[in-house]
């Protein structure tokens, strides 16, 4: 066939399309046909034996099987033609009889792994400046058939048919690519999708340990999501419409049918688009497998019950199981997990842009190392940009393959992987760059499993489903309920994904003018950093490879845009403690403050290391920037007499809302482990300084100004998504002070308290009434202190360092100090304490100062890290943490060295 040129359009739309046509090209050359093979698309009749009987029909033996995706390799050598012709012949035969739904070429998406079917179809996007008889002259011209019109929500896009035996598909698309008039073209992959799943487990709300984890069978108390604190705030908005793209969902569930979506622009039944849309009584969702309006399961469909329970089943209705968004709207719409073509894939991301749906959660995806088309990428990328918040799930297997090019990949979409009851990454369960978050899942596939328990959802009604008196001969953590319209065995990134689309949900029912990079970012921001011992967050942006931004904790998300309660509003102001903190401190309503470790058992850290207070002696370093602070070279006060000491404190929001009229104040006062009480009109005199005569506190003076605080007008979105990245906007506050003259009687270092107080984010109302600075500290994300010092062992100093050990209280106290380093850390230390001895308890008077002094040499220059010395009491409740301070070890020469080696 000769090349067409249409002259005028090739000079058109040459340049702006280049990159779209050099895509899909790419693409198609990523999908090489395997030689001498065919591929089929089982039918309902269809089983391996009656395709092996087809197969041997026509001289081929049967390869490996995928769902209901067959390959068929020759007997003797094929050319594509002769291959077209016969899967045409198979085809026409063997269509009515309900054995294959489509046959065509093999090929593989991205591995063995994952094949995938090449039909004579191709789907080909004209650009809209097209006019249909320009469009019909082009189809004509290639001599190609028009399967399926536009739709109205996909104007410029064909599904077009070539006759077996021609230029074949991959031709065909570089000729249409060579006019210049298409976006793009590619051919209607059949491919196979896989639920990402374990098969379900967990009992009723009780045993729903995702939602409130009390210990249930072996779990971690508080190992959840806190879906019930969310709830606090609401359970969720009928207006709010939660799609779920799957295998058939049981729309008559008695947990799931009280939320299904009604179209109000459809009558039903009547057998009109009432509402112009393209779908016929498209009441309650579609079929987008059958093209119909039913999207209930066939045959052995399962997936899609479970899946929905998880994100939106009833809650407070007296039965089964409660979903994490139990009043949101369900619109269950149907595709299969067996060969299931691109076109019907494109079709749901645009049925649900076009319905205005909120968000859209998809269990399913390819095997590591698949590929994403152009038209599904597209659609993809339009339905997000259309306001939908797109959740998939991101695989059950410890890889992370699906980072390569497979939907999780995609930067439009939300991809999710597994925690188990335990705060633990599940091993079976994808990693990398692309994953946005974890979410409670399953205990994992196999032995020795990280968790105890799976998830406990609807089922389908009856005899059929997951639940064991199915039967379906899945053994389970625990023994199934009796009532078999629910199971406990669900699991995998299946559970996760529309765990966290149901999360999405409560979000968007408090406010629900958010984009979905707002929804992104809140739940991304208000993680848990669940085992940091082996995630090894990065300090400065907040992100893992292995565990993402961390375990989703839906109170804490919901909470910061939702005005009810004591909700934020959308601003919350935060100032770190520790290289873990990133704003979720609010121990004052009974949850997790900053010194908790997300380990299992759960152990405290440090509250006093402070991520977000800086100072620089002179000669002074340039002033940081947000993209510079984390590598500012934070350093001691100089004690010189005349010098001027600077100190930065970092501000972030990690709400949508700007903070405003955000008022800073930052006091120093003398190195200790428990901090000097706040003077008794500290709060009513904030934030200018008190008026008593005795205080221990000595504020700085803001930059520029007389002032003991600095005012700041606003404060933008600054969580931690953007932490590190060009998109950055904390605000740094800088003060100037001068340190007093040596004093042999003192310390003579310095801890800094930081104070920020916003007029849309104030201190907590509990705060204000607080005048311990370690009890406020761990529980305010709005106060924080650094009170550390530093030994450098590259440069002659000193190792001794003196501190005051307090009691902050009115009371006597019997008090310790402890001592908290990393063991290998220990090994390379020399220790020597004077005025104490570790773990020996002394008793002090309200209000005493006790100087003591800590020894530390260095056996080697390799002894790098935080020794902690705690101070520790006793109250009714058992140990308590009074204070602390921390001696970081470093080496600057060797530091130097290895960041040379890095730039080598």
């Amino acid at each position: 066939m000769k090349k067409y040129l249409w002259q005028g359009l090739l000079t058109f739309f040459a340049f702006t399309q280049l990159s779209l046509i050099q895509l899909a090209q790419a693409n198609e050359q990523s999908d090489p046909i395997i030689e001498n093979a065919l591929a089929i698309v089982g039918d309902t009749e269809a089983n391996q034996k009656s395709i092996q009987e087809i197969a041997k029909n026509y001289g081929f033996y049967l390869g490996e099987n995928s769902e209901n995706l067959f390959t068929l390799y020759s007997e003797g050598k094929r050319d594509r033609v002769e291959l077209e012709l016969i899967a045409e012949e198979i085809k026409a035969r063997y269509q009515k009889q309900r054995l294959v739904q489509e046959v065509g070429l093999l090929s593989y998406d991205g591995s063995k792994d994952n094949p995938m079917l090449i039909p004579l179809e191709i789907i080909v996007e004209f650009n809209q400046t097209l006019s249909e008889d320009e469009i019909k002259k082009l189809n004509d011209e290639f001599k190609v058939q028009v399967k399926r019109e536009p739709l109205k929500f996909t104007p410029g896009q064909y599904i077009l048919t070539l006759p077996a035996g021609r230029e074949g598909v991959q031709e065909l698309i570089r000729l249409y690519g060579e006019t210049g008039a298409v976006e793009y073209a590619h051919p209607n992959y059949w491919k196979v999708d896989q639920p990402f799943e374990t098969i379900p487990f967990d009992p009723l709300f009780a045993e729903q340990w995702h939602h409130r984890n009390t210990g249930q069978l072996g779990g971690l108390n508080d190992a959840d999501a806190d879906t019930s604190f969310a709830w606090d705030y609401g359970l969720g908005s009928s207006n709010i419409v939660i799609a779920v793209f799957d295998d058939g969902s049981d729309i008559n569930h008695e947990d799931l049918a009280p939320n299904i979506f009604v179209n109000p622009g459809e009558i039903p039944g009547n057998g009109i688009d009432d509402d112009g849309n393209g779908f016929i009584d498209d009441v309650s969702g579609w079929d987008f497998a059958g093209n119909d309006n039913d999207p209930s399961p066939l045959g052995t469909e399962s997936h899609g019950t479970a899946v929905s329970g998880v994100a939106v089943a009833r809650g407070n209705n007296s039965l089964g199981v409660t979903g994490a968004c139990p009043q949101c709207s369900w619109m269950p719409l149907r595709r299969v997990y067996g060969g299931f073509p691109d076109s019907g894939r494109i079709a749901a991301f645009n049925y649900v842009a076009l319905m205005g749906v909120e968000i859209m959660n998809n269990s399913w995806g390819g095997g590591t190392g698949g590929t994403v088309s152009a038209g599904l990428t597209t659609a993809i990328n339009n339905a997000r940009t259309a306001g939908v918040s797109i959740f998939f799930a991101a695989g059950n297997a410890d890889s992370n393959g699906w980072c390569v090019s497979s939907y999780p990949s995609l930067n439009s979409v939300i991809a999710v992987s597994s925690s188990t009851n335990n705060d633990i990454k599940v091993t079976e369960s994808a990693w990398g760059n692309c994953v946005d978050i974890l979410a409670p899942s399953h205990r994992g596939y196999n032995p020795p499993y990280n968790g105890t328990k799976n998830i406990t959802t609807t089922d389908r009604t009856g005899n059929d489903g997951y639940n064991a008196a199915s039967p379906s001969g899945i053994t389970c953590p625990e023994v199934e309920p009796g009532d078999d319209d629910y199971t406990h065995c669900f699991g995998g990134t299946s559970s996760a994904s529309p765990f966290t689309a149901g999360i999405a949900g409560l979000i968007l029912s408090a406010d629900n003018s958010l984009t979905p990079n707002q929804v992104e970012n809140l739940i991304q921001d208000t993680a848990d950093k669940i085992v940091p011992s082996t995630a090894s967050y990065d300090t400065d942006s907040a992100f893992s490879t292995t565990h993402s931004y961390g375990r989703v904790n839906a109170w804490e998300a919901v909470r910061v845009v939702s005005s009810a309660a004591d909700g934020k509003n959308g601003t919350d102001i935060f100032v770190r403690d520790n290289a873990l903190d990133w704003g979720n401190t609010t121990g004052y309503e009974g949850h997790q403050n900053s010194k908790v470790v997300f380990e299992s058992p759960r152990s405290s850290m440090a509250h006093w290391v402070s991520e977000d207070i800086k100072v620089d002696a002179p000669p002074y370093q340039p002033a940081p920037t947000a993209a510079t602070f984390d590598a500012f070279v934070d350093e001691k006060p100089s004690l010189a007499p005349g010098d001027v000491n600077r100190a930065y404190v970092r501000i972030r929001n990690r709400g949508p809302v700007p903070a405003e009229n955000v008022e800073v104040k930052l006091m120093w006062t003398q190195f200790g482990t428990a901090l000097p009480s706040l003077n008794a009109d500290f709060w009513s005199q904030f934030p200018d300084d008190s008026l008593l005569a005795s205080n221990p506190w000595t504020s700085m003076v803001c930059e520029g100004s007389s002032q003991p605080w600095c005012d700041i007008d606003d404060v933008p979105y600054s969580g931690a998504s953007v932490a590190g990245s060009a998109g950055d906007t904390a605000v740094i506050a800088r003060f100037e002070f001068n340190a007093p003259s040596y004093d042999p009687a003192l310390a003579n270092h310095y801890c800094l308290l930081a104070v920020t107080n916003a007029a849309n984010d104030p201190v907590h109302p509990i705060s204000t009434g607080i005048f311990l600075a370690d009890s406020i500290t761990p529980n305010d994300n709005n106060v924080t202190h650094r009170n550390y010092h530093n030994l450098d062992t590259s440069v002659a100093e000193e190792g001794s360092f003196r501190f005051f050990v307090r009691n902050p209280t009115e009371r006597v106290i019997t008090t310790w100090l402890d001592l908290d380093m990393h063991r290998e850390l220990q090994e390379l230390l020399q220790i020597k304490t004077s005025g104490f001895d570790w773990n020996k308890p002394f008793r002090m008077k309200p209000g005493e100062e006790r100087l003591v002094e800590l020894h530390i040499y260095a056996q080697s220059q390799k002894a790098l890290g935080l020794v902690h010395i705690v101070q520790k009491s006793k109250d009714k409740k058992g140990e308590v943490v009074l204070g602390g301070l921390s001696i970081e070890i470093k080496n600057s020469e060797l530091q130097k060295q290895d960041i040379q080696k890095q730039k080598k």
